[in-house]
């Protein structure tokens, strides 16, 4: 399985071989770095108007991805046409670097959403709600480093409702940010984060990819989960994804910040969040099935539902009056709305999906989802007011 940036690496390739294609009218066979053309025929089309079936092929085309990756090249590093990979897709602007940055004088807003704080476990709340992916900074981030307390300021600047953290431990039982197991791809250190002490974490310095994030970072470093609670406490939701196996000491850790309201802690392995309810039942938990058939296995052998139910979007139609019927949140990760948005700039995709049944979307291009529900002013590069 391939992450997202690759996915974006691959989208870029396709780009490039076939602005080749158009330029220089040569035979594709003879570049090194081009992509099979039966296949490129297949996924590419008109790049300000790409519909999702085009999409769905460049995703699902394994063959393809594999061919892009043996390239072996640096995503952060690739330029075309003097401009980042990113200058190849249309973004809205988040806030300004300045606002939130290493420069910045800044001061922790109060909640900038118009969605009530709690109504992600409300069952009578019918506002939907944008969930930053590593706070703002995800695979296809651009306003700052993913799953660190600059990422969280972005977010909270947007007005987004909630963020998605990744947290793990360390070799001394603490608990930090982290998507990765390791710390290679993120920092300028190498190792496994349950390897590490926090103090060795600490001293390493976060390496924000400067071709997609654009301010000063260099004061980041690798967040506790303490702190992100003390920055996000009455402000924001986090869906706190369980990457630790260590769920007592995370419970604890919720417990501790008496945030059992406003952390949803989200497991990818089902047997964890039975084991998170044994250990406190009052909390908040997000499961993941990924058809109708596990839908009704989790349904069966939880007590009490759970808080939010993650499902593919392809399901939400087919899904969501079900789990609204159970008093609980429809959620999706809309990869593919951000994906679609970033190449046509069209961000009212993000709407077919919450008219599907959505009650939560989880972005990487969160100003695009806000912009979708008239929650952001792109021009002005802040929150617009609401009625």
């Amino acid at each position: 399985m391939y992450s997202r940036i690759q996915t974006l690496f691959l989208l870029f390739l396709l780009f490039a071989c076939e602005d080749s294609k158009k330029e220089n009218h040569q035979d594709p066979s003879s570049d090194q770095s081009t992509i099979d053309q039966a296949t490129t025929d297949q996924a590419i089309a008109d790049q300000a108007n790409v519909d999702q079936a085009t999409v769905d092929q460049i995703i699902s085309d394994q063959a393809t991805v594999d061919q892009a990756i043996e390239l072996d090249a640096n995503v952060t590093d690739m330029q075309m046409g003097g401009g980042s990979i990113l200058d190849r897709f249309k973004l809205v602007p988040g806030p300004l670097p300045e606002t939130f940055d290493c420069t910045s004088n800044f001061e922790v807003p109060a909640r900038l959403s118009p969605v009530p704080l709690n109504c992600i476990i409300d069952p009578n709340c019918q506002e939907k709600m944008v969930i930053a992916h590593r706070g703002a900074g995800g695979d296809l981030g651009h306003v700052a480093p993913e799953n660190t307390l600059f990422a969280i300021r972005a977010a909270l600047l947007m007005g987004v409702d909630g963020v998605e953290l990744d947290v793990r431990h360390t070799s001394d039982g603490k608990l930090v940010l982290m998507h990765d197991g390791d710390v290679n791809r993120t920092t300028d250190g190498e190792g496994n984060v349950s390897d590490l002490t926090l103090e060795q974490l600490k001293s390493l310095k976060i390496e924000a990819p400067t071709n997609l994030v654009k301010g000063d970072f260099s004061c980041a470093n690798i967040p506790t989960l303490q702190e992100a609670f003390e920055l996000t406490k009455d402000r924001l939701i986090i869906i706190l994804d369980m990457k630790s196996s260590q769920t007592e000491w995370i419970v604890r850790a919720v417990q501790d910040a008496q945030l059992q309201d406003q952390v949803i802690l989200s497991f990818g392995n089902f047997e964890e969040a039975l084991l998170a309810r044994m250990i406190a039942p009052e909390m908040r938990v997000q499961v993941r099935p990924d058809t109708v058939a596990q839908f009704d296995d989790y349904l069966s052998r939880l007590m009490r539902p759970a808080d939010v139910q993650e499902i593919p979007h392809t399901l939400a139609s087919e899904l969501s009056s079900r789990i609204h019927m159970l008093g609980v949140k429809a959620f999706s990760d809309v990869w593919h709305a951000d994906l679609m948005a970033s190449l046509n700039g069209d961000s009212s995709i993000y709407l077919e999906d919450l008219e599907n049944g959505l009650d939560v979307i989880q972005c990487e291009l969160v100003t695009h989802a806000l912009t979708a529900l008239g929650r952001w002013d792109g021009e002005n590069r802040r929150v617009r007011a609401t009625k």
